[in-house]
């Protein structure tokens, strides 16, 4: 499989996907395919300014609250890495940025200390199983996190990254995708680039990029086992929107 056709593929998922539309020649024809983007190569070290930032990302003592904007934000600045990594993690960072967009939206009407705040005071209000919840939001934003947190996990671990990427997704996003998008995920992951071919988009050095993203990984496990914890204990996971 080419790049492109790999782009192509991953485009069609995403419209099925983020959309909640059925896999046809109309989905993947309702919105126009972004061009695929291009690997970065050695220009710069992606992981040590991302990784200050979730250290510095705090969990509230009282409840395990995790600050709602600032939550937002160490977001948005992990999502580059997947321009890095080339087209077939394109279809990660759209779905997550689409999700981040839609909890700042809700934040926008609804500011909340936390974001479990957030999406308690939605559950009270009985809006969590709306279409375009935050409950939604962040049920998907916590299953891509915990996707890309164990690839990176099992590659520093000493597991190729290819080999790493499809064992990632079917621990975590595999068992929640119907079976076209779930085919679609695993032809599109062959394509995934190895460890060697990771460590050189991520960074100058491969041996300090393995280390930066060991520590990225430690500093945002707290937070995604917080996330993880949150939506069973309220069952987000139940969610059918």
């Amino acid at each position: 499989m080419t790049s492109l056709q790999a782009f192509l593929l991953s485009a069609v998922v995403f419209c099925c996907h983020f959309h909640g539309s059925p896999c046809s020649s109309v989905c993947a024809a309702s919105i126009p395919a972004p061009q695929p983007p291009t690997p970065v190569h050695g220009e710069n070290d992606f992981f040590p300014e991302v990784t200050e930032i979730w250290k510095e990302l705090p969990i509230r003592k009282k409840d395990d609250g995790i600050p709602a904007i600032e939550f937002l934000d160490a977001l948005d600045s992990f999502l580059p890495m997947f321009d890095r990594l080339g087209a077939i993690f394109y279809i990660v960072k759209s779905d997550m940025g689409g999700n981040v967009a839609k909890l700042r939206k809700k934040l926008a009407s609804d500011p909340s200390a936390s974001i479990q705040d957030l999406i308690r005071k939605e559950i009270r209000a009985g809006h969590d199983g709306d279409k375009h919840s935050a409950a939604d939001a962040l049920l998907w934003l916590t299953r891509a996190l915990d996707f890309i947190h164990t690839l990176l996990d099992k590659m520093v671990g000493g597991l190729d990254a290819n080999r790493a990427a499809r064992e990632a997704y079917e621990g975590s996003l595999m068992q929640h995708h119907g079976f076209i998008v779930k085919r679609s995920f695993q032809v599109g992951l062959m394509t995934a680039p190895s460890t060697a071919s990771m460590l050189k988009c991520l960074g100058t050095d491969p041996g300090k990029t393995a280390t930066d993203v060991k520590s990225f990984v430690n500093a945002s496990r707290r937070h995604l086992q917080v996330l993880k914890t949150f939506v069973v204990h309220e069952k987000l996971d139940k969610l059918t929107a």
